[in-house]
Formats: C-alpha cells, sequence, structure tokens
C-alpha cells in the first residue's frame, strides 16, 4: 500500500506532474483498480494481486521500472531519515505504526538497493531504522539486511555510512547473543 504523498514522490516524472498524481490515482479508484482505505489517516491505497502483476508488467514494458525503483528507493530512505529521531520522541507510538504500515515498502526499498548495488542508500535506509528493528523484535532481519549490503563493494569502504552500520549491525547482533558484536563494533570504532 502507499499513501498520497509516496505515489507523488515516485510516481512524479517522465511526463506526470505533481498535481496529475491525485488526479490518476483519483482516476484509477473511480476505475476499481486501486483501492482506497479511509479508515486510516492518512488514507492509504492498494491494489489487488492480479493488478499489481499486470501494472508491474506494464511499467517493465514502458522501461520505466528503473527510474520509478530510484524514486522509490529516495521516498522511503527520506522518510526512514525523517523517522530515525522520530522513534526516541513522544510521538513515537505513531511513528512506529507508520513505519509498521510502510514496512513492505521499506523491504522493497532494501531490495532495489541490494539488487542495483545501491549501497549507501541501503545502508542508510536499514540504519536509520536500528531502534525500529530493536523495538520490534526484527533482529534476525535487521542483521540480515544490514551484512547483505556490508558485502556489496563501496566507492568508500572507510565511509562514516557504513561506520554507523556496522555500529549498528553490533548493536543489534548483540541482542541475540552473537559473539559477532564485537567484531562489528570494534571495526566501526576503528573506521
Amino acid at each position: 500500500g502507499w499513501t498520497i504523498e509516496a505515489a507523488e514522490a515516485v510516481c512524479v516524472g517522465e511526463g506526470v506532474g505533481p498535481t496529475d498524481a491525485l488526479d490518476l490515482l483519483t482516476h484509477l479508484v473511480e476505475k476499481s483498480l486501486v483501492v482506497a482505505d479511509a479508515r486510516v489517516r492518512p488514507p492509504r491505497y492498494h491494489m489487488l494481486e492480479t493488478i499489481r502483476q499486470y501494472a508491474r508488467e506494464k511499467l517493465a514494458d514502458a522501461n520505466d521500472d528503473e527510474s520509478v525503483g530510484e524514486r522509490h528507493l529516495a521516498y522511503f530512505l527520506r522518510f526512514a531519515e525523517t523517522a530515525e529521531p522520530c522513534y526516541f520522541h513522544p510521538d513515537q507510538l505513531q511513528w512506529y505504526a507508520v513505519t509498521d504500515a510502510e514496512l513492505d515498502n521499506i523491504r522493497a526499498a532494501l531490495e532495489w538497493s541490494l539488487a542495483r548495488a545501491r549501497a549507501e542508500s541501503g545502508l542508510r535506509l536499514a540504519s536509520a531504522l536500528d531502534r525500529y528493528w530493536v523495538a520490534r523484535l526484527h533482529w534476525r532481519e535487521a542483521s540480515g539486511w544490514l551484512e547483505r549490503l556490508l558485502e556489496l563493494p563501496a566507492r568508500d569502504p572507510q565511509s562514516a555510512v557504513r561506520a554507523k552500520a556496522l555500529w549498528i549491525l553490533g548493536h543489534i547482533y548483540y541482542y541475540y547473543g552473537s559473539t559477532a558484536a564485537l567484531r562489528a563494533t570494534e571495526e566501526s570504532l576503528r573506521m
């Protein structure tokens, strides 16, 4: 699913202007190709699985999947980095709920970053969710994302992004008793 804000960020481009996204989404809802859930705030939209598969094929046929995938990754990277300090804020329960709703999109963005070797963006995204992963007990999933992203070739193997990711990996390893926690945090400190 998605919000109108996400649709505007991901779909604007290649002939779709900022004001077009809402009109197009409204048209798809009227045609029952997209379902609107107004019971939640902000409203969320989704497609039936068969329609989503068809839409994905059409996107690939139009050779738009690369640019849309990059905008999707960029949007959810901004989302995660905006949410990061909010997990420690008085509104934290709201931010956890919003992140819960976006988790499949976050996973898709992380998969995209892995498939396209966008290590830095993927590491920033996974790292920004450190508090979320821990609070929601997604330790194994988080460490899996970070491990795979850290294995990708890096432009700067000593970057602050990689050091932060290693620190967070050590933090997450700590929760399930891995001896690798010490190695990851020491490597982070060396960097």
